[in-house]
């Protein structure tokens, strides 16, 4: 007789969101006994489990300016110049 640890089965189905499909395959049962088990632990599987794509925007443009040793000295010279009256 298989044993189906709770917490193991539900992280299966809510975190690791596997199918009734997958749960058959890794539990070695027919899916009408994934859908007995799911019913007694009271969860459910949705259609749509999570998203099958993400946008990645690349348009943004990072405007932050590395210091090279040219822009160091040449803000240091303006400061210094800003100073003087």
């Amino acid at each position: 007789m298989k044993q189906i640890i709770k917490s193991q089965f539900v992280t299966d189905v809510t975190e690791t969101k596997m199918t009734r499909k997958e749960l058959a395959t890794k539990y070695e049962l027919p899916e009408t006994e994934i859908k007995k088990i799911m019913k007694a632990f009271g969860l459910k599987i949705s259609r749509k489990q999570h998203a099958t794509y993400t946008i990645v925007d690349d348009t943004i443009v990072n405007e932050a300016v590395e210091m090279t040793p040219f822009t160091e000295a040449f803000s240091q010279n303006i400061e210094s110049e800003s100073h003087v009256n």
